[in-house]
């Protein structure tokens, strides 16, 4: 497991703690980009 994914699953979960969060669309690009092995 990469840092970038403790990030992403960090990320998510805090997002989670505070329902629905602003920054939600950031994290699925964070996804993305992870999936395409952009960062």
């Amino acid at each position: 497991m990469s840092t970038n994914d403790l990030v992403s699953i960090f990320l998510a979960i805090e997002l989670q703690s505070y329902g629905r969060a602003p920054g939600e669309a950031c994290v699925e690009e964070l996804y993305r980009l992870s999936n395409n092995g952009s960062i």
